[in-house]
């Protein structure tokens, strides 16, 4: 994918923006979302606590979020909108809108697209949703993210899996952020989303995990986390290029 394509898949969420300036920069921390709202209701305090220390954060978007549920045909602008704006408040850069359907997965476009997207930035972390997510979709997403990042030359960045529609907490080797002082933030970033809230409390719910997350991090230490973001250490999967997303699952669960 040449500069001119990716910028047209590319909307800037703050006001000087120039994509160029971020080819291969090692400043750059990717963000793969499969629907546009995953990224800030699974990771927002991380996205502004990175980007508040100088990390250009961005989204990536792989489906244009329509779904059986929500069939108006406006539906991909407006949460393409919602997502911007969510954007905004946790200060990343721009979102990547791939726009492709969840009902009509085409595997080999989507890694494609994928590893165009991260050869362009060579982002030495990236953050995925979790192996261990229910939903079917982030299932996919996580695992042709695995298969981009595994068929770029020279290339083995840090993988991260961050949680929406999973559990996975106490798990060795996690990384554990303290989102205590911007959950607020991050409640604004999700309410954003105004047409999915209206469907399912989405802030509500993960405010509540992240408030377990952060009580329930160490069994017989006082002291704790108000607020917490839990990641699955995914740095087999980009290291052992054999290693299959089951026998990753094995492995970290100790079986």
């Amino acid at each position: 994918m040449m500069l001119s394509d990716l910028e047209k898949k590319v909307i800037p969420a703050v006001t000087s923006f120039d994509l160029s300036r971020h080819k291969k920069g090692s400043s750059s921390v990717v963000v793969i979302s499969p629907h546009p709202d995953d990224d800030v209701i699974g990771m927002g305090g991380s996205m502004r606590i990175l980007a508040d220390k100088g990390t250009n954060v961005f989204s990536v978007y792989i489906t244009n979020g329509s779904s059986k549920i929500f069939k108006n045909r406006k539906i991909s602008a407006v949460r393409q909108k919602e997502a911007i704006d969510a954007l905004g408040v946790v200060r990343a850069k721009a979102g990547i809108f791939l726009k492709h359907k969840s009902e009509k997965f085409a595997v080999f476009k989507i890694v494609k697209d994928i590893i165009a997207v991260l050869d362009f930035f060579r982002p030495k972390t990236i953050y995925v949703t979790s192996p261990f997510e229910r939903h079917s979709t982030h299932l996919k997403v996580t695992e042709m993210t695995v298969k981009a990042v595994r068929q770029i030359k020279d290339y083995c960045p840090e993988l991260w899996g961050y949680s929406v529609w999973s559990g996975a907490f106490g798990i060795n080797k996690m990384k554990v952020v303290d989102i205590s002082k911007v959950i607020n933030v991050k409640k604004k970033a999700i309410c954003k989303h105004k047409s999915q809230i209206k469907y399912k409390d989405y802030a509500s719910g993960i405010i509540g995990r992240n408030r377990y997350e952060g009580i329930f991090l160490n069994t017989h230490v006082k002291k704790s986390f108000e607020y917490a973001e839990t990641f699955v250490n995914m740095n087999q999967l980009s290291r052992s290029r054999n290693l299959t997303l089951n026998g990753f699952l094995n492995r970290t669960k100790g079986l």
